[in-house]
């Protein structure tokens, strides 16, 4: 009677004993910590949301033998548009520079076009080496974009209608652009920009000249 009562506790015990490893094991091992894992876009630099932005300023001038010109845009945010003076100028064959200024004011929706299209330029790690394809011609063309906490600085040295490459200065790191994006998201502005004023004054500084 004995013996059999010790047999059926045996059972019994061996699942006490199992479930006792078990909380031990379970007490001695360390949880295994979450993986985290962050994915930034496909990897490349890009050119953040433009959208924020609170002026805009662009210069396009250029120089050469037969004199210099310069339209250059301060441009800040206000409701409803970007708005500010467009300063023209235009020097030639040692003649007194030329200057005029007008108010320049481009509608919200303009701006966010040309912001979509300068936000699809691609940024490729490199030296900047512009274009040149010929003589006595040296352009020179920038786009500031500020922003709330940051700046965006893309411009361009290269000859010819898209001045392809194109560079860009990012949280500090330069960047080069194989790409016509730019100079795209520039035609847009096109309209707005009163280009016609240098025209003006580059017949103004043939005029000079010819008196002298």
């Amino acid at each position: 009677m004995k013996l059999q009562t010790r047999t059926n506790l045996a059972p019994q015990l061996l699942l006490l004993l199992a479930a006792l490893v078990l909380l031990a094991s379970c007490s001695t091992t360390k949880p295994e910590e979450p993986t985290v894992t962050t994915k930034i876009g496909n990897g490349k630099a890009s050119i953040p949301d433009l959208n924020a932005a609170t002026t805009v300023h662009i210069i396009d001038g250029g120089g050469g033998l037969g004199g210099s010109s310069s339209a250059e845009y301060t441009l800040q945010r206000i409701p409803g548009q970007f708005a500010g003076p467009g300063v023209f100028s235009m020097g030639s064959g040692g003649t007194p520079e030329l200057k005029k200024t007008d108010n320049i004011s481009i509608p919200l929706p303009v701006m966010q076009h040309f912001f979509a299209t300068l936000m699809t330029s691609p940024l490729a790690q490199g030296e900047y080496h512009p274009t040149f394809i010929m003589t006595d011609s040296y352009p020179s063309i920038s786009i500031g974009i500020g922003l709330p906490q940051d700046s965006v600085l893309i411009y361009s040295r290269s000859q010819g209608e898209s001045r392809v490459p194109w560079a860009a200065k990012l949280h500090g790191k330069d960047y080069v652009i194989h790409s016509p994006a730019p100079a795209d998201a520039l035609k847009i502005l096109a309209p707005y920009l009163h280009e016609d004023e240098l025209n003006v004054l580059y017949r103004q500084a043939i005029q000079s000249r010819n008196k002298h």
